[in-house]
């Protein structure tokens, strides 16, 4: 990122030299914009983060007894959580986990029941009995 901001292809040395000063100087402000960013989100060593929850702790609240593509995948989500709350510890990261799983579980017993046979044919019947 540095190199392409910093040291555009495409000048073209036969232009105006100020010109190519110019456009180095704006490419620069972006990058002092971004690496500022960067440094007051307190993301400089973000790839150094160890994560605050391990696969095993996620096996437990999913209730899991072997990892897999499901373990990943919440790895992921807690790792954002990580990174969205810095102050947070490994027990708020998995009472999240578990308020997430909660709702999740939630709609899809909804979700189900609504796909239920018996509920839509009495939901059916009961919209039918109204035109009676």
């Amino acid at each position: 990122m540095v190199y392409t901001l910093l040291y555009p292809s495409d000048i073209n040395h036969a232009e105006d030299i100020s010109k190519n000063n110019i456009q180095l100087d704006k490419k620069r402000k972006v990058f002092e914009m971004v690496e500022n960013a960067i440094v007051g989100l307190g993301l400089e060593e973000v790839w150094e983060v160890k994560p605050l929850v391990n696969g095993k702790d996620i096996m437990n609240v999913l209730q899991l007894k072997s990892g897999g593509p499901l373990v990943k995948d919440w790895q992921q989500k807690l790792i954002q959580w990580q990174l969205a709350h810095p102050s947070g510890t490994a027990e708020d990261c998995l009472d999240w986990m578990r308020q997430k799983r909660a709702k999740r579980s939630l709609l899809l017993k909804c979700f189900h029941l609504f796909l239920e046979p018996s509920y839509i044919w009495q939901r059916t019947v009961s919209e039918l009995s109204i035109y009676s």
